[in-house]
């Protein structure tokens, strides 16, 4: 195991055994931001063509229904231009028929 790695180890179980304890020093911000970083390297990320799919609807139905905000919009990552989706965001949405 590298330094990086038991470094990180070490730093989310201190985070998990806060947040099983009640006793996590953590602000709501911040475990908004580490749910949002665990997400990014462990979820399924989604096309704007993929997404649709996934809804079973076209991409132009998809664009309408973002935009009247029935479907939560894509997500930005730095150095890229693509916006994304978590598969997770999408499933309770209602798929078309």
């Amino acid at each position: 195991m590298s330094e990086t790695q038991r470094k990180l180890s070490s730093i989310l179980r201190k985070c998990a055994d806060g947040l099983d304890s009640g006793n996590t020093h953590l602000e709501e911000e911040q475990m908004e931001y580490l749910l949002e970083a665990a997400r990014y390297v462990t979820e399924e990320k989604l096309s704007k063509y993929q997404a649709a799919q996934f809804l079973n609807m076209n991409t132009k139905r998809f664009d309408y229904k973002v935009s009247k905000g029935e479907i939560p919009k894509g997500r930005k990552q730095v150095g890229f231009k693509e916006i994304f989706w978590y598969q997770k965001d999408l499933e309770n949405i209602p798929k078309d028929k």
